[in-house]
């Protein structure tokens, strides 16, 4: 239904892969394969339009990265499914954020729903915790509930990332895991699925292992408040019994987001001060919505875009 609708391809894009988290965990839940999973109450017309107005939203404020705080749970209820019975917080809810930060609350009701926790295992890069951000708007969502401890509440907080924390030095950890019984094919999804859940870079490396067995060491560079995730991912993902963890200093250039007027109208690009020199540089994501947009080859509208992003920070005097 959302591949043939007429939305625009990041609005399918986002949509889809939040209703592939949520198969991920149901699949779990059954013990079938991703493709034999039965959408029940997810699959509700309200749930569809609940997750793809997160999509629409997502895509009409350009946001570029999600965070959340630590994800609230009820426990010591039950609620009854199409399955019947279960209790709280309902297991394919755990499945889908195993490896996301969660709270466990006594409220005895449902506070996270499979759906929601959809959106947070597909679209969040994690907790923010130490990152400097500027609030611009703020919404809020109500339920009906009367909940005894708190406001029955969800808020939304868009602003921009303060560039200067990006700027300098810092401390990450570094995690490894050396492979080599993987299925390849499920290599690119673990990548996707690290830097979603936090990761702020996360590669691959060829190694020939013990016996002489072709083998992988899959990295990931994580802020401390993501480890968890991170490594909660890892293990999910993929055969390894195992991790190596330990810190590496960062030094960071200064980044900031900027729009640019270019001949396929307004972009996003990233401007990177260095200490001879000002660079913009196109986003990969934009480039390649645009190419999708107007039906062109992607090494084209990127060659474009680079080329007018240099004409751009010579003209402004950067």
């Amino acid at each position: 239904m959302i591949g043939a609708s007429r939305l625009p391809e990041r609005v399918k894009e986002l949509a889809i892969s939040i209703f592939h988290a949520i198969a991920i965990g149901e699949a779990r839940i059954h013990n079938v394969p991703v493709e034999g999973v039965h959408f029940h109450e997810v699959g509700a017309m309200d749930s569809i339009a609940d997750i793809v107005a997160v999509a629409i939203c997502l895509d009409y404020f350009s946001v570029d990265a999600v965070m959340s705080s630590p994800v609230p749970m009820g426990s010591g209820g039950v609620i009854r499914t199409q399955h019947g019975m279960m209790p709280l917080p309902a297991p394919a809810t755990l499945e889908i954020l195993k490896g996301y930060p969660v709270v466990m609350t006594t409220v005895p009701f449902e506070l996270t729903t499979p759906t929601g926790a959809g959106i947070i295992a597909a679209l969040s890069r994690g907790i923010l915790t130490d990152q400097v951000l500027r609030p611009e708007h703020t919404g809020f969502g109500a339920g009906t509930r009367e909940l005894p401890d708190r406001p029955n509440l969800v808020r939304v907080v868009i602003g921009e990332m303060d560039a200067a924390s990006d700027a300098g030095t810092d401390t990450v950890v570094v995690v490894e895991a050396s492979i080599d019984d993987l299925n390849p094919q499920i290599y690119p999804h673990l990548i996707e699925q690290l830097l979603v859940c936090g990761a702020a870079d996360a590669w691959l490396t060829p190694v020939i292992m013990k016996k002489g067995r072709p083998g992988i060491v899959v990295t990931a560079l994580v802020p401390e408040a993501g480890l968890d995730a991170v490594t909660g991912t890892i293990y999910r993902e993929t055969t390894t019994i195992g991790l190596r963890t330990y810190p590496a200093n960062r030094r960071k250039l200064l980044r900031e987001e900027v729009v640019v007027e270019t001949s396929f109208g307004r972009v996003r690009m990233k401007k990177i001060t260095g200490p001879d020199e000002t660079r913009l540089a196109p986003e990969y994501e934009e480039a390649r919505r645009l190419a999708l947009e107007h039906g062109l080859p992607l090494r084209d509208v990127l060659r474009t875009l680079t080329n007018e992003a240099a004409q751009y920070a010579a003209g402004s005097g950067s």
